[in-house]
């Protein structure tokens, strides 16, 4: 499990550095698709609450160190994320196109929700995007639109296979 969590980190940060890096340049009104959280919630899914939190936790810290946020602002909203998508292990089948756009759009949702409440209570202005801004929407619609397509790509890679247990024969 450790490995699979490392491996999520991993991938999760390139994607962060990515996204903070090269993507900036080639994307609509200067709104990037958040590829870290598409990796985040697809492992979550696949892994569960608990190794969804930490591998969240250990991602919004890497990019805590690569945005200009105080340090452990994202490693919060990574966090949450990581478990409420966690939760829908062995409920909820991410496959096919429908169920990652819908799921990413309320992931997106979540962390522009919670950048908003975490800035509102600590005073940081230039944390969150608000809710109701055109930039906020393209980034759910850009990320929302990203997800089946790496879904399907992490899925058939198999990098966060769960492989079953086996039981008596």
């Amino acid at each position: 499990m450790i490995g699979k969590i490392v491996r999520a980190v991993l991938l999760a940060a390139l994607m962060g550095i990515l996204q903070t890096n090269a993507l900036r340049f080639v994307s609509p009104a200067a709104v990037i698709p958040d590829l870290a959280l598409i990796i985040l919630v697809f492992f979550a899914h696949r892994n569960g609450s608990f190794p969804g939190q930490i591998a969240g936790f250990f991602t919004g810290l890497l990019l805590d160190f690569l945005s200009l946020a105080p340090l452990g602002f994202f490693a919060f909203i990574y966090t949450v994320i990581g478990f409420v998508f966690g939760a829908t292990k062995d409920r909820i089948v991410l496959d096919g196109v429908v169920l990652p756009f819908v799921a990413l759009f309320l992931a997106t949702l979540v962390k522009i929700l919670t950048a908003g409440a975490l800035a509102g209570v600590f005073s940081i202005e230039t944390a969150s995007i608000g809710l109701l801004s055109s930039r906020a929407w393209i980034e759910i619609g850009l990320t929302a639109l990203l997800a089946p397509l790496l879904f399907a790509l992490m899925s058939m890679m198999g990098i966060f296979h769960t492989q079953q247990r086996g039981g008596f024969r």
